[in-house]
């Protein structure tokens, strides 16, 4: 594909995807048809046919497309040189000026919940931008534990705290307006979550911290244990000599090859808290190569750990 024709795939997608979201937003989940996106995009049905397959497909897209809007908008706003309490303060009020600019945003993808709990593509998608969002606050609540300001005992917690209660908020906002202001809402929102973390009295926390990894990741069932982990890495190629070191975490890479062993997912899909599926597809295929994917099937007796690797 040249140059022209990329960025003509490129922008006819972006119709697409521009299309379905407007018919998502007054059709909702259950009730868009391929057929109906089609004609608000302006292409024939067996255009659109060619660009996703699947309403699934397009579904799993339009999600892809809102996740790059929120971090997008995220990276704008943490860019600023801000002290800790600020920072947190803009989680919330990110979230107030999204219900406040772009309703309809936060409509569609609060629709995708229903979708979830018959689709485990959409729901892992799901799953995945929440604890994207549950990691940037982390680093965030972090810092201000690292500088003494916030108790180190609810630091995990914070993050899904925080969530729950923006969720909900914005939950109550759309159902019902005129009886949510949402500036008194998440200015309440804001002081009870700083009050929380810097109150000296640890209430007992009902996440596992074993379940989390230092950067706030929860772990899957599929990941690696430590005991598995000893008897596997001496078997991983090591660090070629000279140039800078190794930045990526071996373990992390084994964790989503065994994530896409048990889902069955597109590389594309891995969650936003594992590497990025280049980097696990790449250390995939050397490894296939160099014939240690059979190695790391034969330790954990994992069948055919490598079925995803060339797909």
């Amino acid at each position: 594909m040249n140059g022209s024709a990329n960025q003509e795939f490129v922008f006819t997608r972006q119709i697409i995807l521009s299309a379905a979201k407007n018919v998502l937003a007054t059709r909702k989940v259950s009730g868009t048809r391929m057929r109906q996106v089609a004609d608000r995009a302006g292409i024939s049905l067996g255009t659109l046919h060619y660009y996703f397959t699947s309403k699934t497909g397009l579904l799993l897209a339009v999600l892809d497309d809102m996740q790059r809007f929120f971090e997008m908008r995220q990276t704008q706003l943490m860019a600023h040189d801000l002290d800790v309490l600020e920072k947190v303060r803009l989680f919330s009020s990110q979230q107030q000026q999204l219900l406040e600019d772009l309703p309809q945003v936060e409509e569609i993808f609060l629709d995708f919940w229903g979708q979830a709990l018959v689709d485990e593509q959409i729901q892992e998608k799901i799953r995945a931008m929440y604890s994207a969002w549950r990691k940037d606050i982390f680093i965030s609540v972090q810092m201000g534990v690292d500088q003494g300001i916030f108790n180190p005992g609810r630091a995990s917690l914070a993050p899904y705290l925080l969530v729950s209660m923006m969720e909900g908020t914005a939950l109550q906002y759309l159902l019902d307006e005129e009886q949510v202001n949402l500036e008194e809402m998440f200015q309440a929102v804001y002081q009870l979550i700083i009050h929380w973390l810097q109150g000296g009295e640890v209430v007992s926390e009902r996440i596992d911290p074993m379940a989390m990894d230092t950067m706030g990741r929860k772990k899957y069932p599929s990941d690696i244990s430590d005991e598995q982990w000893e008897k596997l890495k001496g078997v991983l190629p090591t660090a070629k000599g000279g140039g800078r070191p190794r930045s990526t975490d071996l373990r992390e890479v084994v964790n989503a090859l065994l994530y896409l062993a048990a889902v069955r997912c597109p590389w594309r899909m891995l969650p936003h808290d594992l590497p990025g599926w280049q980097t696990v597809y790449a250390y995939a295929r050397q490894w296939e190569q160099a014939g240690v994917l059979e190695k790391v099937s034969n330790l954990l007796g994992i069948d055919r750990i490598n079925f995803m690797v060339g797909q």
